[in-house]
């Protein structure tokens, strides 16, 4: 079942490998903080993945500056450079590629107020692929609408280190 794999959730895949389940695989070092204009979220992901994801560390950064926009940066070392990193964003906004390092996520009601989202990323490193996923649960369909959108920010080439940031505003 699609929604119970971490690759649809806005999660890195690693070396071809997702996110396990289990209490043994979670984030550790969790530190939020917030006031009244930013939240920050911070957390070490390695141990969230499997030995053969081949993490030595990756540490995930969401910040919001409210009103503004989120950041989500990622740091990560990896044992071998195998196969490159895919991080994966899901949306019900209709998501259309506007230019290199830009995806626009368009509002269902698009034309009659509502605003139009972007995704900024580094277009040297990363190819999008977008993906319709038409919901036939009745319970999900209730709370997503007919369809989701997967966004996979597919690198180009394998490396052993990196930084890669992505903004939504």
């Amino acid at each position: 079942m699609w929604t119970m794999q971490s690759a649809f959730h806005n999660l890195p895949t690693v070396n071809g490998v997702m996110q396990k389940n289990g209490r043994e695989f979670r984030a550790r070092d969790v530190r939020y903080r917030a006031d009244a204009g930013r939240a920050s979220l911070e957390l070490d992901i390695a141990g969230a993945y499997p030995p053969e994801a081949g993490i030595k560390s990756w540490e995930r950064r969401i910040a919001l500056d409210r009103g503004r926009r989120v950041v989500v940066e990622d740091r990560y070392a990896l044992d071998a450079a195998g196969r490159p990193v895919e991080l994966s964003f899901m949306s019900w906004h209709r998501p259309e590629t506007a230019a290199a390092g830009r995806i626009e996520l368009h509002h269902p009601d698009a034309g009659r107020g509502a605003a139009t989202i972007a995704l900024t990323y580094d277009g040297r490193i990363f190819e999008p692929r977008i993906e319709a996923i038409d919901i036939e649960d009745a319970r999900l369909r209730g709370s997503w609408g007919d369809r989701l959108y997967r966004i996979v920010l597919a690198g180009m080439a394998p490396a052993r280190a990196g930084v890669f940031t992505v903004t939504i505003r």
